[in-house]
């Protein structure tokens, strides 16, 4: 019973080649035992990421003679970009998970994404290509909107900080999703003269952004009592 619960399939994707002169087919089976593999991994890489980036991070403040409480910023930063970049690469792998979904042929170059995502004929591929990519936009904006200035301004951890994160888009769902939309919008004219924007646009959003976590997150300041 185990046995088959672990070798069920969630779904198939097939990818076609052509090896001389020949259409050869092969099929890709996603089971439970895969994913709940690739759940392991992901958690065993997120410890194993962390445990690297205290221990250098450590000897970065003995070499460098930094502050104990800078290291422990520091190690907390690269804790959330390390989460960050796991979110990203899962993006894209779900991203060449519906590419090969919805395309035969083998994955398409540059130009073929291009044409593929303006050609009304694939309209479906466009829907569920955008609803994967608004998903995890979503998520990384959610988990990193608050938690990034709540790490420099608190000693938190980032886990906390990014739970914390969460909590605070639910709670203000229409504010925060106008703020993604506005962050969306900016950046995009920002890139539009050669990236330059950035140069003025990026300063801009990071004060903003710290003013929008001093808005949203209070803390409770507990008076310390006479011993």
């Amino acid at each position: 019973m185990l046995k088959q619960v672990w070798n069920f399939e969630l779904f198939a994707v097939e990818d076609s080649t052509v090896v001389e002169g020949k259409t050869v087919t092969t099929a890709y089976g996603v089971t439970v035992g895969k994913s709940i593999g690739m759940l392991v991994l992901f958690g065993l890489g997120y410890w194993a990421s962390g445990y690297v980036s205290r221990k250098l991070i450590d000897l970065a403040a003995r070499r460098l003679h930094l502050s104990p409480p800078l290291a422990r910023v520091l190690r907390r930063w690269i804790s959330s970009v390390l989460v960050l970049v796991v979110l990203e690469l899962l993006w894209g792998r779900a991203s060449l998970v519906v590419f090969a979904v919805f395309f035969n042929t083998g994955m398409p170059s540059t130009t073929g994404v291009i044409l593929a995502v303006f050609n009304p004929e694939n309209w479906e591929f466009l829907a569920v290509y955008l609803a994967v990519g608004g998903f995890f936009a979503g998520l990384v904006y959610a988990t990193a909107v608050v938690s990034i200035p709540m790490i420099l301004d608190r000693d938190t951890d980032a886990i906390s900080a990014a739970i914390t994160s969460l909590q605070v888009v639910f709670g203000n769902f229409a504010a925060m999703l106008l703020w993604g939309a506005l962050i969306t919008l900016l950046v995009v004219l920002a890139l539009l003269p050669w990236g330059l924007g950035l140069l003025i646009i990026g300063p801009l959003l990071g004060h903003a952004s710290w003013h929008a976590y001093r808005g949203s997150v209070r803390w409770l300041d507990i008076p310390k009592t006479a011993a």
